[in-house]
């Protein structure tokens, strides 16, 4: 039960080992899987979502954001295959970081979560440039196996952790605000549930 806590705290650490910023540090032994919720409270949430659809509004959140051109920064992490150096841009490294944060937030909160990286150098994503892939796993108190999803996209993790916190709603990196029955989909493919 503690492998996805083990594979998520070592990446952490591995992700502040290489980049010099700070991770998340608790320690393993004071994590227990507090959440006593089944796959089916958790459908009866999702199911829940959509009867309060009318009554959440809106805020699309900042558009005044202007892109900038700036040269990459590149941060060296271990290829899962071939073990030399793949050299991952800043944003690749500022999503892993994030979606790390999310996951270790769910894993403090008590559910039993799991987060594998797969990073790629160049030679070995036979692309322009070095590559991740995140697999995802959750395990609800009634389910024997995890439910694994790849994504990389890290609103698809903050979007979970905001259902698995109970909330209505979805904040987004520009301040906006979205009742998460707009992201029914994503909480369904995140976790395996089906809302009726």
């Amino acid at each position: 039960m503690k492998i996805g806590v083990a594979l998520s705290v070592a990446f952490s650490g591995l992700l502040a080992a290489c980049t010099g910023r700070g991770g998340n540090n608790f320690e393993l032994d004071e994590l227990e899987f507090l959440n006593g919720l089944t796959r089916e409270e958790l459908n009866e949430r999702l199911r829940e979502l959509a009867v309060d659809s009318d009554e959440l509004p809106i805020s699309p959140g900042a558009t005044c954001y202007i892109p900038t051109f700036v040269e990459p920064e590149y941060s060296p992490l271990p290829c899962s295959t071939c073990s030399a150096n793949a050299q991952m841009v800043d944003w690749q490294m500022n999503s892993l970081e994030s979606i790390q944060a999310t996951v270790n937030t769910m894993i403090r909160e008590g559910f039993d979560v799991r987060l594998d990286v797969i990073i790629s150098c160049k030679k070995c994503a036979d692309a322009e440039s070095a590559k991740y892939r995140t697999i995802f796993g959750i395990k609800f108190k009634d389910d024997a196996s995890y439910h694994l999803v790849e994504t990389s996209d890290v609103r698809d993790y903050e979007i979970l952790l905001s259902f698995l916190q109970g909330e209505k709603t979805h904040t987004t990196w520009n301040d906006g605000i979205y009742p998460l029955y707009l992201r029914q989909d994503v909480i369904e493919k995140m976790t395996g549930l089906k809302h009726d």
